[in-house]
């Protein structure tokens, strides 16, 4: 019976002092203090033992986790040596699932790699020849920022568990930036203390800037003024009056030489000028058998 297991596993009770094993039941050694060690496959954790015979030792497999800027290494030995139990193992590849993890509790989570810069994946087995290392860290989560298409935010990459970066607020013409959303529809605000766990979208939430259209009438009758949303158009008031003149429209400079169109978009704080022309009357002179006077 080849026994497949691989690793070993103990409580947190004192640690006994392998002299090297006095045989026992199938897949047992026997540690000084004459306690029962299961060796498993040929690999057992070299934290949990202190061995005083390594040199009956073929190698090392060391497991390092990377969380957070830190690692956490554990190093196995692996055995050859058939002395150490009645049916030892070498292992000469492990798969990653079966590999016990003490930080990256979240296994399905994991991506494993052959070098320290986490470059090179491992998919499935990782082979063991001599001291072997490999290197265990969280799938990274993307967190995309979508601004409809304004103001572009780059994504964030982020650890699992960590939390996304705030970035800086976006920009959209005339429009002010509320805060970041959850959903499209913008009516769930994310908290960035939340932890990252999956690849998520946040949406931006615009507000139309609102804008003052003001009417001055130039000696004529006083127009309210208008807040007006951003592209929207303002509303052409009821012409203004004024005694002895005639209204002749309104006009985007004080010198009434360029009139406004009411079908353009508002794009920021505006006045209006009305212009006026001046009426003329005509005195007509009756002079009653007189001699005739013209009129003027």
């Amino acid at each position: 019976m080849n026994r497949r297991s691989l690793f070993f596993t103990e409580s947190d009770d004192a640690q006994p002092d392998f002299q090297g094993g006095t045989g026992g039941v199938e897949g047992e050694t026997k540690a000084s203090d004459g306690s029962s060690i299961d060796v498993i496959s040929g690999l057992i954790e070299s934290s949990l033992l202190k061995y005083t015979n390594i040199e009956n030792w073929d190698g090392t497999f060391t497991v390092n986790e990377i969380h957070k800027g830190n690692t956490e290494s554990t190093t196995y030995f692996v055995k050859k040596d058939k002395s150490y139990t009645s049916e030892s193992v070498t292992p000469e590849s492990v798969e990653l699932a079966d590999i016990p993890l003490k930080t990256l509790t979240q296994k399905d989570k994991v991506r494993w790699y052959s070098d320290p810069t986490c470059n090179d994946q491992i998919s499935e087995k990782v082979s063991i020849s001599g001291n072997t290392a490999v290197y265990a860290r969280y799938i990274p989560c993307t967190v995309t920022f979508e601004t409809q298409d304004v103001s572009k935010v780059e994504p964030q990459e982020v650890e699992y568990g960590e939390t996304a970066a705030k970035p800086v607020d976006p920009t959209r013409e005339g429009h002010t930036f509320e805060d970041w959303y959850t959903d499209e529809a913008c009516t769930k605000v994310y908290d960035f203390d939340t932890a990252v766990k999956e690849d998520i979208t946040l949406y931006a939430k615009w507000t139309k800037n609102k804008y003052t259209v003001t009417f001055q009438p130039n000696g004529g009758s006083t127009i309210e003024s208008q807040k007006v949303a951003y592209g929207e158009k303002a509303a052409e008031p009821t012409a203004p009056v004024r005694e002895g003149y005639t209204f002749d429209g309104w006009y985007t400079d004080e010198t009434c030489t360029q009139a406004y169109d009411f079908n353009a978009s508002v794009t920021e704080n505006m006045t209006l000028y009305a212009r006026w022309t001046e009426n003329t009357y005509t005195v007509t002179f009756q002079s009653n058998g007189g001699s005739e006077t013209q009129p003027q």
